[in-house]
């Protein structure tokens, strides 16, 4: 993995408890609700956001009723203030290389990436799926913050 480089990644909570920390990395990590932490040493990541959202998406657009259903079945849905939290952490870290990690690796980590590659960061793939099964809404979601907070 080169370092330096500005470029984003996303991996899976087995990959990222065995990934050596990038130099000048910071970490986006998204788990299930109510799961236990990536055994991950928290002082290699001093540049951490942790966030917590079921990996809800759909390829076609959704309605707010459609995605407030799955909230009502106790799903905590990728939501504006997630995107929000994620613009933050990302313009903070503006210079850097962005890791990222969800359960599988494959979804919303690869939604961050999607977006983070529109921005100007280079894609480092860690998996042959790619960004292909990124999570549309959160995608969506993010792209629509970035653009309202430029």
């Amino acid at each position: 993995m080169t370092d330096s480089l500005k470029f984003c990644a996303h991996y899976s909570r087995p990959e990222i408890e065995l990934l050596r920390p990038p130099a000048r990395a910071a970490l986006v990590s998204i788990r299930d609700p109510g799961s236990r932490r990536p055994a991950y040493e928290i002082d290699q990541w001093p540049d951490l956001l942790e966030l917590e959202f079921h990996d809800i998406t759909s390829e076609e657009p959704r309605d707010e009723a459609w995605w407030q259903s799955w909230a009502k079945q106790g799903y905590l849905v990728p939501c504006r203030e997630n995107a929000l939290s994620i613009c933050q952490f990302v313009r903070q870290h503006w210079d850097r290389s962005i890791i990222v990690h969800c359960e599988m690796g494959l979804s919303r980590s690869a939604a961050v990436c999607e977006v983070l590659v529109g921005l100007g960061w280079a894609y480092q793939s860690t998996r042959s799926e790619g960004r292909r099964l990124a999570n549309r809404r959160l995608v969506h979601l993010l792209q629509r913050e970035f653009a309202s907070s430029k």
